[in-house]
């Protein structure tokens, strides 16, 4: 009954907004995000494109209903490169929530960060920075989710570590016993001891039936005549 009414249709509140997600993109660049911002049609393009020729052409592309992206000259530009155009709903941001919550976190650390000495520029350029560098709730950063490796950020100077390849090396001196392993005969390990080094971690090693050459561990220092090598 009420909705036979007219009168009821005119002055009704909005119905509850109904939310969708957009289709899991299956590899980066697949679907792109247009938010314009007070740039002409041509600047447009022209950014597009140089972002386009360093990275990827993508399928999709999603804009709000902006005159500078709704005009003739970006619809041709889009078939021309093979893109599929949609548009976000007038008076509905949320459609094109992703772009609409980058812009405003955009604005509001910018606007943080401005001061009179700093430059619009370089406060952009760290904002970036920030941005494209800082892990989310998976534990990787935007921009190695984009490029599929972990980027170098000016942080990683700062707390980089230097990596020790010879962890835990331990060296053998000659005369000391170990452990060799004799394989296909049993029992598979016998006492030896060592001759001499012939690499890093690779030593001759000499046992009740011969020599061999073994790349030797630290567990396999015999510890059953470790006093009578002591003693000598």
């Amino acid at each position: 009954m009420v909705r036979a009414c007219p009168a009821c249709s005119k002055n009704a509140r909005s119905p509850n907004k109904e939310f969708t997600s957009w289709k899991k993109s299956t590899r980066p660049f697949e679907r792109f995000v247009v938010e314009s911002m007070g740039f002409s049609t041509q600047q447009t393009i022209l950014a597009l494109k140089s972002i386009f020729s360093s990275e990827r052409i993508p399928e999709v592309t999603v804009s709000d209903n902006g005159p500078q992206i709704a005009s003739s000259i970006f619809s041709d530009f889009c078939v021309g490169m093979g893109i599929e155009h949609l548009f976000a709903l007038p008076h509905h941001p949320e459609s094109n929530g992703l772009a609409e919550r980058f812009v405003q976190t955009f604005k509001r650390s910018v606007s943080k960060s401005m001061d009179d000495v700093d430059s619009i520029d370089n406060t952009v350029f760290n904002f970036l920075i920030s941005y494209r560098f800082t892990p989310g709730i998976d534990g990787k950063c935007p921009s190695e989710l984009f490029h599929g490796r972990k980027m170098r950020n000016i942080l990683a100077k700062t707390f980089s570590r230097p990596i020790h390849t010879n962890y835990n090396h331990v060296k053998f001196n000659p005369g000391e016993p170990v452990w060799v392993r004799l394989y296909g005969k049993y029992p598979s390990w016998v006492e030896g001891e060592v001759v001499k080094a012939n690499g890093r971690r690779v030593y001759i090693v000499k046992f009740p039936e011969g020599e061999t050459i073994r790349h030797l561990k630290s567990t396999q220092v015999s510890n059953d005549f470790k006093q009578q090598y002591k003693g000598r």
